[in-house]
Formats: C-alpha cells, structure tokens, sequence
C-alpha cells in the first residue's frame, strides 16, 4: 500500500486542540455579527486583525501582546496552527524580550456578556449623559479619575462608557468584541460632553464612524456647539503601542499589510500552508487582473477599430 501521500496521524491533544480552535473562530465570526449584524448595517466597525486573535483566544490575551508571538510564529517553519505551536507546541518556550511570557499571560482583556453590559450602558436625558441603572450623571474627567475613558456604540444603537485600563479593559470589553458604529474617547463633568475623540486602537474608528455618532448624540438633544471633538484625520502624534490611525499619515507595518486571504482560515494553519494559500491567491488575483488587462486592450482595439471605419 502506497503511504507516500498519506499525513502522519494526530494525537488526541493535537486534535482537541484544533477542534478547540475551530470552536473558538466560529464563536469569533458569530460575536461580529452582535445586534443588527454586519450583514445589515456596512457602516459597521469590526476589531482590526490583531485584536481578532484576541477574540478567538478562550482567555482574550491582549491583541497586541498576541500580534508579537504571532509575527514569531509566521517567521517560524513549524507545521502547526497558531494557538497549538504558542500554548502547547514548539512555540511554549518562546520568550520574546519585547513581550515577556509574563505579560502575555497577565494581561487578559474583560469581556462583558450580557447582564454585565448593562452596568455600562449610558442614556441621554434632556442632553446630558445619564446612568441607565443608577441615574448618576457622567462624569468622566481623567484628571480627576487618573483613567482615560472610553466609549463605544452598539450597532443596536445603545452607548457603553467606563474607564480603560490598560491590559485589562479596553473597547472590545463591552460588547465582547462585537461589531460597533463607533468606538473612541470620551470626557464629560456632571453629565455634560466635553470632548470626544475617534480614538481605538481595537476598531480603527474612521471619521465617518465619528460623524454617525455626533448625529446620534445631536438628535438625542447634546449641544455639541461646545464640544471638544478630534477627528481621526487631526492627530498630530502617533502612539506606537496603538494601532488606532492617531497622526495624519503613516505606513503600515508588513504585518498589518491586509492578507488576500481569509484570517480566520490562516491562524487555523501552519506558516507554510498560509504563504502557500496567499501566493496561490495573488497568483489568481494576478492572472485575473492580466485577464480583464487582455480584455480591456481587445475592447479599446475594438473601439479604435470602430472608430476608424466611422
């Protein structure tokens, strides 16, 4: 019997481990798609890549701590998926200075579910930004609190805000790492906006995500006319521990070059299959694009033909 062509059979903890994974990426698909669902709404705003990863990770490791192992993991030669070569394969002894194992075991992100969302929800009443539970108005002055806060909106149309803590609570806490219309920072004093910001690094909010919330907040009665707010597009400064586009213009980094094949499809294999999948998939994109080229030329030749006969 020819053997040749056949894979080498899997352990028990190999399988589990890969059934575990596609468990938790469907999971992941599922909570993009919270409240209206990205299917109905496309001004919709999903994490950017590296905070997938968080999502998908059963303990939410903070994305950017995960991104670093990730890197690593793409330079490897190893035959295994991602979250099997960094928690029980090749990869568990990797230690990398710029994220220690320590710290990527610690900062686990929260991720609220349903009755605890609610804690966080905020109302507007006659203007001002009121506790939906408690009826305290919002006072959200880091000075005063030492926390910069943060906020999000539902593509239901319900707004979260509370204090961000870093490697701890950041925007995808609140709807667990579902879909938003906007996402940024906020200050308010005794229920009254002071400024908003289109600031996350988790969602990449864009200056149109922050418009649709400003409409929001006008038609729920807050007078904006004294209010602080910085578009996207204005950052004067870029933090480079943030992925959120603060600063006027800056080049991506090649890991967060956009992929021409699916993320979700490539944690689930190993470094070699996913730059065999992507090279198979510009290789199409190439021939196609020489495809409509050939046709576009044979229609212009047509058309020049045409013309002379005229």
């Amino acid at each position: 019997m020819d053997i040749s062509n056949q894979a080498a059979p899997k352990s028990d903890l190999q399988s589990a481990q890969e059934t575990n994974c596609f468990q938790a990426i469907k999971a992941a698909v599922k909570l993009q798609k919270v409240g209206k669902g990205l299917g109905e709404d496309a001004k919709a705003q999903k994490l950017a890549f590296q905070h997938w990863i968080e999502a998908i990770d059963p303990r939410h490791r903070y994305g950017h701590n995960l991104h670093i192992y990730f890197d690593e993991w793409c330079r490897s030669h190893t035959d295994q998926p991602f979250f099997y070569w960094l928690d029980v394969g090749d990869g568990k002894g990797v230690n990398i200075d710029e994220c220690p194992r320590s710290r990527l075991l610690q900062d686990c992100i929260i991720y609220l579910g349903p009755k605890e969302r609610e804690c966080y929800e905020y109302i507007i009443v006659e203007g001002e930004l009121m506790h939906k539970q408690t009826g305290h108005l919002l006072d959200a002055n880091e000075e005063v609190t030492g926390f910069k806060w943060i906020f999000v909106m539902s593509t239901s149309g319900k707004l979260y805000a509370g204090e961000k803590k870093k490697g701890r609570f950041h925007h995808s806490s609140f709807l667990a790492g579902g879909a938003t219309l906007a996402a940024g920072r906020l200050a308010a004093e005794r229920g009254s906006l002071k400024s908003i910001s289109a600031y996350s690094g988790h969602y990449r909010p864009t200056d149109a995500n922050l418009s649709i919330f400003l409409a929001f907040l006008q038609n729920s009665g807050v007078k904006l006319d004294k209010v602080q707010v910085t578009f996207c597009t204005e950052y004067q400064s870029y933090d480079a521990n943030s992925s959120a586009c603060e600063g006027k213009t800056r080049l991506r980094t090649e890991s967060e070059q956009p992929s021409a094949m699916n993320p979700m499809i490539a944690l689930q294999q190993s470094p070699k299959q996913c730059r065999l999948s992507t090279e198979e998939t510009q290789g199409s994109l190439k021939n196609n694009q020489s495809v409509d080229s050939k046709s576009k030329n044979s229609a212009d030749d047509e058309v020049q033909d045409k013309s002379a006969m005229i």
